[in-house]
């Protein structure tokens, strides 16, 4: 056996000064709220979370731009002269005069920022949730709230060159000819009631206005009269609308992609060869003449073809939604994320990339694996398997009526349980190929989490309730007992088999006795000052049984002592709304943010080897002894990681003749009994299979 010094790495520890954590390369893209170009070239992105992004090379590269900003919601960017404008949904509005290399909170004091607006005198108009119109004459300093609006929400604002301005909200299409003074309905041919989220002029002076319902309608009298322009329009909503200089007119929808009239709105194309999202939320036209189309996930995509092809274009755009990691054995990593789908890393997340080939859903709530390695990723829709390590995917949906499965656990002979947000829990027996309901003494169908434990019980998470299945899920059992809260949407368990609750607005809940009861452990957890609740968001126990829990708003916590205590990790994030957390056979943990990436520990979370003393320890299987044997014999192996292990016994002809390991096995060292008295004598075989790891080794049994 190899022997040497052992480093271990205590997490929270701050060595010389070192953060603890680190932005990974990675995955790119995110949700793109607003973008804006300047006379210069410059493009502006807004995104969820991430804050603002700017690229001074048509889209090739980008570089996030937060300095000043206080929240990083951008739902709203508008450039008048040398100075750009950005509001949030925390109700903010800033501003700045260098290019967004510095940004200066205005005096704005309202609610959510739904539009931004400037007219050419400078004057600023801010659409808000449920706060009607705004105004600023003096570039921010100073706002007030213009009449008539009755609290409505205005989704979209557009200034035409005779200084009119038209505000679409709910139910209504407003304009006002005298600055924002006084303001009238122009409903004239629209359907109400219904949200007008988009509006836009084209050089005729002519008016569009799409709603919530796909409809996109045409004025050609300053919207006293509209009609509506929906020849061959689908999706489910028009997000934006945006006209280039020939006139033509791009629909930005939801999950029907982007569409083009070239006619006025008389019929319209769909144009979304190379889309990988079909959800639409902006555009922005280049004063060159392309286009640049922000999606709900999957960053930002370009046309220089006016429309007929688009590129995506997200290099080092660090605002990605990362909802779920997944490990193997081979120290691989997998992100689920929100819109683009899975990326898997190989190298500690110094590089992802796509894995997405035939993927019908890139919404992804969860991924889960079996005893042989095969992935299944869990989206709004269904449930997709990989069985190449995520090189392709197919659907296996069969059993299921409407879908939305949040989260998936294997059992350790194969059984796949699968949770869904609406209909309760299903099982298959067949790797997936068809789910039967399993839902005997489930009384609240909501599930958020699974787990198993090492004897195959099965918890579920639901709503203000966990529940337990001793039998492959054939029957549930209710376990409450000093349970509180709402939402159970993480489950972990460490290798002493203690069962670790996140439970949204009342934190973290242990049970060591299988569930039967529950202790309440947030000491350091911080409490939300608005509601005194303490809201985790994802759990995560490494190999020295360390646990980790994200909290919203709050970064990361870590426990040594099963929770007792917590402690605050969280320097080194550049955002804080962690949604999930996963640990890699290396020991690194990852946390996936909400807009800001993945990042990644610097060092790893569990002991390593000091590489000036020790090599790294292979996988290995050593020769039975005795052999020959006679009625029993001793196996050995070697672990390198923890993974998955398979230790059978074939006969001659290749027949499986016994199962001696079948389960998940920490790194060490292993002796495994065999027992042949109910064998024939003969030469057999024994295989051990781990990860990537095979080998086979022959042994001869005489009687």
């Amino acid at each position: 056996m190899k022997t040497g010094i052992f480093l271990f790495l205590l997490i929270g520890v701050n060595l010389q000064g070192q953060e603890f954590w680190q932005q990974t390369n990675g995955p790119y893209g995110g949700c793109i709220r607003s973008l804006a170009v300047s006379q210069s070239g410059y493009i502006y992105a807004g995104t969820n979370n991430g804050g603002i992004f700017r690229s001074t090379n048509y889209g090739d590269q980008w570089t996030q731009i937060n300095n000043g900003l206080t929240s990083y919601n951008v739902g709203a960017l508008v450039l008048w002269s040398n100075t750009i404008y950005a509001g949030t949904e925390e109700g903010k509005i800033f501003r700045s005069y260098n290019n967004g290399d510095d940004w200066i909170e205005t005096n704005f004091s309202g609610s959510y920022i739904r539009s931004l607006a400037v007219n050419s005198s400078g004057h600023i108009f801010a659409g808000i949730f449920w706060g009607g119109v705004y105004r600023s004459t003096d570039f921010g300093d100073s706002w007030t709230l213009l009449d008539n609006f009755y609290n409505s929400t205005v989704y979209s604002l557009a200034i035409n060159d005779s200084g009119h301005i038209f505000a679409g909200s709910e139910w209504n299409v407003y304009r006002s000819k005298d600055n924002g003074d006084t303001w009238d309905k122009i409903n004239n041919g629209l359907y109400v009631p219904a949200d007008y989220l988009s509006l836009a002029i084209n050089s005729s002076g002519h008016l569009f206005t799409g709603n919530e319902y796909n409809e996109i309608y045409y004025s050609t009298d300053n919207g006293e009269s509209w009609l509506l322009k929906n020849n061959n329009l689908t999706g489910y909503s028009i997000n934006s609308l945006s006209i280039s200089s020939g006139n033509h007119i791009f629909a930005g929808t939801k999950d029907g992609g982007i569409f083009r009239s070239t006619n006025n709105g008389d019929y319209w194309d769909q144009i979304n060869n190379g889309l990988t999202n079909k959800w639409i939320s902006s555009f922005s036209i280049y004063p060159g003449g392309f286009i640049l189309a922000g999606t709900n996930g999957a960053g930002i995509f370009r046309s220089i073809d006016n429309g007929s092809t688009w590129i995506q274009i997200n290099n080092n755009l660090k605002a990605s939604w990362v909802q779920c990691f997944k490990s193997n054995t081979s120290n691989e990593i997998f992100a689920g994320t929100y819109g683009e789908g899975i990326f898997k890393s190989e190298d500690n997340g110094i590089s992802w990339s796509a894995k997405n080939n035939f993927l019908s859903n890139f919404y992804v709530q969860s991924i889960g694996s079996n005893p042989q390695g095969h992935l299944f990723a869990c989206t709004g829709e269904g449930i997709s398997r990989s069985m190449d390590n995520g090189e392709s995917w197919v659907d296996i949906n069969n059993g299921f009526t409407h879908p939305n499965i949040a989260s998936l656990v294997s059992t350790s002979n194969g059984y796949l349980i699968a949770g869904d947000e609406t209909y309760g829990i299903f099982r298959s027996t067949n790797n997936g190929d068809s789910w039967n309901q399993i839902n005997n003494g489930i009384t609240n169908e909501w599930i958020y989490s699974l787990a198993a434990n090492s004897s195959d019980y099965i918890f579920a998470g639901a709503y203000g309730r966990i529940y337990r299945s001793t039998n492959n899920g054939d029957d549930w059992i209710e376990l409450t007992n000093g349970l509180t809260g709402s939402m159970v949407g993480s489950l972990a368990i460490n290798s002493n088999g203690y069962i670790f609750a996140g439970i949204y607005e009342s934190g973290v809940f242990v049970s060591t006795d299988d569930g039967d009861s529950w202790t309440q452990i947030n000491n350091g957890l911080p409490i939300d000052p608005f509601t005194n609740d303490i809201y985790v968001l994802s759990l995560a126990v490494n190999l020295n049984d360390q646990i980790f829990a994200s909290v919203d708003h709050s970064g990361v916590f870590q426990s040594t002592d099963n929770g007792e205590n917590w402690t605050e990790i969280s320097s080194g994030l550049m955002n804080a709304d962690i949604a999930s957390l996963g640990i890699n056979s290396g020991g690194y943990i990852f946390a996936g943010t909400a807009g800001g990436g993945v990042f990644r520990s610097i060092n790893p979370t569990v002991a390593v080897e000091d590489e000036n003393t020790l090599t790294q320890s292979e996988y290995s299987l050593e020769q039975n002894y005795p052999n020959p044997f006679n009625p029993s014999t001793v196996i050995s192996y070697q672990l390198p990681v923890i993974g998955h292990v398979s230790l059978k016994i074939y006969d001659i002809l290749g027949s499986e003749v016994a199962t001696l390991v079948n389960e998940e096995k920490r790194a060490g060292e292993y002796k495994v009994e065999f027992d042949g008295r109910e064998l024939t004598s003969g030469v057999y075989f024994y295989q051990l299979k781990s990860g990537k790891f095979t080998d086979t080794k022959k042994f001869i049994l005489l009687r």
